[in-house]
């Protein structure tokens, strides 16, 4: 933090440039302290105080350098990832706003990204047409998940953090196997893109995957019993 004290007037101009300053967000918090003349009123001395973000350069040259596509939430709220047309996976401070980290090594847009339930594994999908899982404290990419034929568009995670579940433009829904990276499952029935996949556990304790393709039709799967053969 930088602190800075200015006496000058004309104070219209003065505030004029502290406003610009404070809408580029390179200052967070301002304070005055006018002399004021008793006779006529007028701004005899003024005093401005900024204080400035002296993080607030290098927070805009760690941000992404295209379009952000997807971001989620760790459960205990401390951590934003999100997911950008430039290719990478960042992990944000919720809090102060800071990168922790940029995960590299997709060759293609990042579409989706989620995080296991612990906050352990972060997991994106791309259009390099692979889902990848990375290790959320140290970046490392853990896995490289392989199989569809088009762009992932949708990834999300279980509950228990077991499995992946991805969804595709090659009109499929593939189920992962988060610790080995092999694919347990391909759905199919879709006859158009799969735009966005769920899941979640029902009241029998199995876990139910919810699918939706530009068809304008959702789909549900039970998981446990009724996968396709197919991987």
């Amino acid at each position: 933090m930088v602190t800075v004290s200015i006496f000058w007037s004309p104070i219209i101009f003065i505030i004029f440039n502290i406003y610009k300053l404070y809408m580029d967000k390179k200052i967070y918090n301002i304070s005055f302290d006018l002399a004021i003349k008793d006779d006529s009123q007028s701004i005899m001395n003024t005093k401005i105080v900024l204080k400035y973000n002296a993080d607030a350069t290098h927070q805009e040259q760690e941000g992404h350098s295209s379009d952000v596509n997807s971001v989620c939430v760790t459960a205990d709220g401390s951590r934003i990832i999100s997911g950008s047309l430039d290719k990478t996976v960042k992990v944000w401070d919720a809090l102060s706003g800071t990168c922790l980290s940029t995960l590299e090594g997709h060759s293609g847009a990042v579409t989706s990204v989620c995080v296991t339930a612990d906050g352990s594994r972060i997991i994106s999908g791309s259009s390099d047409n692979t889902v990848k899982v990375w290790d959320a404290v140290s970046g490392a990419c853990v896995s490289t998940l392989e199989g569809h034929t088009d762009r992932v568009t949708s990834v999300c995670v279980s509950p228990d953090g077991s499995q992946i579940i991805s969804g595709s433009m090659d009109n499929t829904v593939k189920v992962w196997d988060i610790k080995s990276g092999a694919c347990v499952s391909t759905l199919e029935g879709h006859s158009g893109p799969v735009e966005s996949v769920s899941v979640f556990t029902d009241k029998t304790g199995g876990k139910r995957i919810k699918r939706k393709s530009n068809k304008r039709k959702t789909k549900k799967h039970n998981s446990n019993k009724r996968l396709s053969k197919k991987r």
